[in-house]
């Protein structure tokens, strides 16, 4: 079914012609002496107190295509300016990093959340390639893994089709994905770059987020994603959604790749077999005629939340096996799964 629920209307994002390109990147910056504010153009500087010293964060003036010319040159021009400055640049400060903000304005939620499960899959090596004695279980920046928490954040939105990005709140904003961008700018947010003055470093990082994001829609919906991961094999989806370049240079050169990528699949098996996508996003197509009502993030209850509001009749042997494998089952009796129980709208009190 063709849906015009995309994540900029349900959330009645406001259009902007520099929010509707691929990509933006923050870049921290910190210096022993002051640094200089008015960065060349297409970027502006912010505050960033996370940051010592004389602490920067230059940010895209907008969004930019990805995989072209001029973001290259952007950021090279970014870089020179800082280096050509009098300021004393601290080039490997463990405080710093990159962060990249994909844009999914136009993306149904179906397709933001394929997206979603894709960039997890492949989280662990990521972030070895990102820097991981600087990276990995850094507080600003926590891998899946670190943080399986995050997940009990997306069965709230996935039990709700009249506010599907409910529980997208400041919460869960210190992932090395943060989903919380989503409902504040429309974007995927990619925190797991170690900070540098790289040029090429950078761009080709956001071209590889970029990759995976766009590249996830071929499969519709994040079970289909992980069916295709467990019946192709890690190796033929690492290469669907990665550059040949990037996947065969600095991530099948990781002797542990496949095992770091699987041990997430296991993780993720929960979250892509939660219910019938395709329904759910039925629900959404007929509840939501108009944008939501954006309001206040309110707390979220602490009652629990069914994980698998599913029928497990509806459940093919294959994925059976996946989800009892994710829980340790070792048998297909499929007692741990709520049978029969519809998607259900679970309001939030106030």
């Amino acid at each position: 079914m063709a849906t015009s629920a995309t994540v900029q209307t349900l959330l009645n994002l406001p259009l902007y012609d520099n929010l509707e390109k691929d990509v933006g990147i923050e870049i921290e910056v910190e210096s022993k002496s002051t640094l200089p504010i008015h960065p060349p153009k297409g970027w502006v500087h912010k505050e960033e107190r996370s940051l010592r010293h004389y602490g920067i964060e230059y940010v895209t003036d907008g969004t930019m295509s990805a995989d072209s010319q001029e973001k290259l040159a952007s950021i090279r021009d970014l870089i020179d300016y800082l280096k050509n400055s009098a300021s004393l640049l601290i080039e490997d400060s463990p405080r710093t990093s990159v962060h990249v903000h994909v844009n999914v304005r136009d993306y149904t939620v179906l397709q933001m959340w394929t997206a979603a499960v894709a960039y997890w899959l492949l989280d662990n090596v990521l972030i070895t390639y990102c820097g991981e004695e600087k990276r990995a279980g850094n507080h600003f920046c926590l891998r899946l893994k670190d943080a399986e928490g995050v997940l009990k954040y997306c069965y709230r939105c996935l039990s709700s089709y009249k506010e599907p990005f409910i529980a997208l709140t400041e919460d869960i904003r210190y992932g090395s994905q943060n989903l919380s961008a989503v409902v504040t700018f429309g974007s995927l947010e990619y925190r797991g770059m170690r900070g540098t003055l790289h040029a090429g470093i950078i761009n080709d990082w956001s071209n590889v987020l970029y990759s995976i994001v766009s590249k996830s829609r071929q499969y519709g919906t994040p079970s289909r994603l992980l069916d295709e991961f467990y019946r192709k094999g890690a190796t033929e989806f690492v290469f669907s959604v990665l550059p040949t370049w990037f996947a065969s240079l600095h991530i099948l050169s990781q002797s542990d790749w496949k095992e770091r990528v699987e041990e997430n699949a296991l993780l993720l098996c929960e979250l892509a077999y939660f219910h019938s996508w395709e329904l759910y996003e039925e629900q959404i197509e007929k509840y939501h005629k108009g944008p939501l009502q954006r309001s206040l993030p309110r707390i979220l209850r602490q009652d629990p939340i069914p994980l698998f509001p599913i029928n497990v009749l509806d459940l093919d042997p294959f994925r059976l096996r996946r989800l009892n494998a994710a829980v340790g089952n070792n048998n297909n009796d499929a007692a741990f799964i709520n049978q029969g129980m519809p998607i259900v709208d679970q309001e939030a009190t106030e």
